[in-house]
């Protein structure tokens, strides 16, 4: 999780200063019609699931250790390195310092367990999450990955 974390820092911070043509930034502004994340989810469970994926990236990438770690399934929660997690959202945040919106977002949902892969606008990299567990537990969708 580390690895990926600060890859998909590295990332950003690369690719979000890489071009100073305007051009650019207008074409990141929104996803392309086609593009998964101007898809509705079809269902309550994937509706939810999408909020949540979207509140635990949002939590990551400004630093919000509490929302974070609410948002880890209790199995993680249970195996998990508490101090690790915490410096590695504190790290996110101050690299982002604000939440990234979705370029597409794709789920796979089978009863209380889903597959999630999504990418963000301005990043383009083999970084992003690709097949994320997340687990339907009492109370909302958490990433089961730990």
């Amino acid at each position: 999780m580390m690895r990926r974390m600060v890859a998909l820092g590295a990332a950003v911070l690369v690719l979000g200063g890489c071009s100073n043509d305007d051009g650019d930034a207008d074409r990141r502004a929104e996803p392309a019609p086609s593009s998964p994340a101007s898809t509705a989810p079809s269902s309550p469970a994937e509706i939810e699931l999408r909020a949540a994926v979207q509140a635990h990236s949002d939590a990551v990438l400004t630093g919000k250790v509490a929302a974070a770690l609410r948002l880890m399934s209790r199995r993680c929660r249970d195996t998990m390195d508490e101090r690790q997690f915490t410096e590695e959202v504190k790290l996110q945040g101050s690299i982002h310092s604000k939440p990234l919106e979705f370029q597409s977002y794709d789920a796979e949902v089978d009863g209380r367990r889903a597959l999630v892969n999504y990418t963000y606008l301005v990043v383009e990299s083999d970084t992003e999450p690709v097949g994320e567990p997340w687990v339907l537990e009492p109370g909302g969708w958490r990433k089961d990955e730990c």
